[in-house]
């Protein structure tokens, strides 16, 4: 008990922390924004509240935020690399041109930030029929981002 104070945490817990709490972030605003909807459409009186309706709504959404979480991860490793908040934003920037172009070349559905949107549905019905390469691609992002961070945090001098 006396060491208590002097332990020092793991860059591993911090990174862990870190990705935990931004999912944690996540997932609450995707609650706030569904119940805001949820309260304004019937506020509205708009059409389609029907239970199956519904859950369908609800199934996809949380498929949408669970994708877009998971792509969050390549941006802590930027954020890491280029110690500050800037870094992402210009990478986010880029990572969204890039997804506008492979959109308008028919390959977004190779490009795991783009794959959240073609679910939602945004890009129109069929873009929603997407293969398991699609799905492997958001999983392949998310396991270098969190690798990458990892790694950073690990052998990187942060002095």
């Amino acid at each position: 008990m006396k060491d208590f104070l002097a332990l020092l945490t793991a860059r591993e817990a911090i990174v862990a922390a870190k990705l935990v709490v931004v999912a944690v972030w996540s997932s609450a605003l995707a609650v706030w924004v569904i119940l805001l909807t949820l309260i304004l459409g019937t506020a509205l009186a708009l059409p389609g509240g029907s239970p199956t309706e519904l859950e369908d709504a609800l199934r996809t959404v949380a498929e949408v935020v669970v994708m877009t979480i998971l792509v969050l991860a390549p941006f802590a490793w930027v954020a890491s690399a280029g110690r500050g908040y800037l870094p992402p934003v210009a990478t986010l920037l880029f990572v969204l041109a890039v997804g506008q172009l492979l959109g308008v070349l028919g390959w977004a559905a190779y490009f795991p930030w783009s794959i959240a949107l073609l679910v939602s549905g945004a890009a129109g019905p069929d873009a929603a029929l997407l293969g398991p390469e699609s799905y492997m691609s958001v999983f392949l992002a998310a396991s270098i981002g969190i690798m990458a961070t990892l790694l950073r945090w690990r052998y990187a001098d942060h002095t």
